[in-house]
């Protein structure tokens, strides 16, 4: 499956939302004797974001594992999301 299928199949804005507000924590390349200025890319596993919500008497836990490939690119970034199945 290709990584924009995946990104689609993710469904909710809360989730890009909170998945974007994770991909913040990593900055881009910077310009630099060891570090490439046109192309990097970097690949994260967030090992596991836990939700929790208490909704009237009922409890809801969810455990999401997400895998965020970032690519940068002559200013551009872009960001593919997967949902690892564990």
């Amino acid at each position: 499956m290709h990584h924009q299928q995946r990104m689609a199949a993710l469904g909710t804005d809360k989730e890009l939302s909170d998945l974007l507000d994770f991909s913040a924590m990593f900055s881009p390349p910077v310009s630099g004797r060891n570090r490439p200025t046109s192309l990097g890319s970097g690949h994260f596993a967030a090992s596991s974001m836990s939700i929790s919500a208490h909704l009237k008497n009922t409890f809801i836990a969810v455990d999401i594992v997400y895998v965020v490939t970032i690519i940068f690119k002559s200013n551009q970034i872009k960001l593919y999301l997967s949902h690892t199945h564990g």
